[in-house]
This record gives structure tokens, C-alpha cells and sequence, in this order.
């Protein structure tokens, strides 16, 4: 989970700079610029420590570590040549590659969704948000109202950079939100030993909440082999 947040806050970063480097281009024409990478690199420790808000959360020195034994794989890895190559896309297949093969912190079985369906869509989203509400367990704010509303705002945003192919997904995930967040949040704020839990999760908001999933489906798990922890 540390490798795909670092990257994840890098390409944000890196795409609000190739956002910049377009305005300094006359519309209408092409041409080239010059973009620095090492404010969106170097830096990403130190701004997810101020988004986080909290300096002794184990994500930020994970974040450290990770930069400082592969410094330059992450700028090998994000130095684009092209600004297509920022798109969503070619981004999720850099991440993937990076966490992957290159550190080693995820494996394939981690970029994979549950069934292609919308019981598998549920599960796939309330994996992700416990991944991203988990980030800020030692934290005293830790699933409180501001916590748990700051994760459902970027949640579905988020899909495309996690998994190929999301479009259906990330619209399985707005639909979700928009039909039921007041309900999730309202569960998870009130029993936190449920978010520890990620088939019980599962079971709250895709089965009772939502009703996804049926109550007498037989539980699947995601594709290929099953995934080892998440660093």
C-alpha cells in the first residue's frame, strides 16, 4: 500500500507539472519544455507527511526508505518523455511495474479486481478504502468524520490508477457512493474493529448495505493466486 501511495502522490504531482509545462506552449502549436522532476520526487515524503498530518505515520517511513533505495527507479520511472505518457493508463501500468517488479512490494494478484461484476465491484471498492482508511491507524483523527469523508472523496478517482480497464469500475464505485456514503461512513465511524476485518466489510456494505451481493452467493475471491500482504 506504501509503494502505490508514494507513486500514486507522485503522479498527481507529475501531472500538475506537465499541466504547467503546457501553458508556457502557444495554443495551436507544439514544442518542447523542460520539466524538473526532482520537486515531485524528492519531495513526496515531505508533502504526505503534510497531507497525512501526521509525522509518525509508518507510511512516511516507508516513504523514506523506498526513496532513498530506489531514488533513481522512481526518476527513471516517472521521467516522461511525452505528456501522453501521464495519462491514466500508461500510468497504472508504470505504478504496477514499479511495485511489482521493481521493489517488490505487491504482487500481480494485487492489480486484479474482484469478479466483473457488481458484487465484485463492491468488494474491490471497499478493499481499496480500507487499504486507504488503514493508512492512518496510530493516527488520534483515525476514522473520524473528516478521516473517513477525505478517503470517499478521492475513492473512485483513484480505481484507474489501481486497476486496468476501470472505467466500469470507477462508475460502479460513483454509483456506490452516491447511492449509499452516508450509510458506509456512518458504519465505519461506529464499529471500528469492522474496518480491520475486510471480509466483514465486505459483508456491511456490499451485502447489507448495498445489497451487491446476495446474501446466499457463494464467495469468490479475485483472479490468479492469492495475494500476499500489501507493504
Amino acid at each position: 500500500e506504501s509503494c502505490r501511495a508514494v507513486n500514486e502522490h507522485i503522479f498527481y504531482a507529475t501531472d500538475a507539472t506537465f499541466a504547467a509545462a503546457r501553458h508556457q506552449v502557444v495554443a495551436g502549436s507544439t514544442g518542447t519544455v523542460s520539466i524538473d522532476l526532482i520537486e515531485p520526487v524528492g519531495t513526496a515524503c515531505l508533502k504526505l507527511k503534510r497531507d497525512q498530518n501526521y509525522p509518525d505515520y509508518p507510511l512516511i517511513v516507508h516513504c523514506a526508505d523506498m526513496l532513498e533505495k530506489y531514488r533513481n527507479e522512481f526518476f527513471d520511472t516517472w521521467n516522461l518523455t511525452d505528456a501522453s505518457l501521464i495519462e491514466l493508463e500508461p500510468s497504472q501500468k508504470r505504478i504496477k511495474q514499479m511495485c511489482t517488479q521493481t521493489l517488490g512490494a505487491c504482487v500481480e494478484d494485487d492489480f486484479v479486481p474482484f469478479e466483473n461484476d457488481e458484487c465484485g465491484y463492491c468488494k474491490t471498492v471497499v478493499t481499496v478504502m480500507k487499504n486507504i482508511l488503514s493508512r492512518r491507524e496510530s493516527d488520534t483523527n483515525y476514522l473520524g468524520k473528516a478521516h473517513v469523508w477525505g478517503v470517499f472523496d478521492d475513492l473512485c478517482n483513484l480505481m484507474p490508477l489501481r486497476y486496468a480497464d476501470a472505467f466500469e469500475l470507477q462508475e460502479s464505485c460513483d454509483k456506490l457512493l452516491e447511492d449509499h456514503d452516508s450509510e458506509i461512513a456512518a458504519h465505519i465511524m461506529s464499529s471500528r474493529d469492522s474496518v480491520k476485518s475486510e471480509e466483514e466489510l465486505h459483508r456491511v456494505v456490499c451485502t447489507d448495505v448495498s445489497a451487491r451481493c446476495s446474501k446466499g452467493k457463494k464467495k469468490k475471491g479475485k483472479k490468479g493466486k492469492k495475494s500476499k500482504s500489501e507493504l
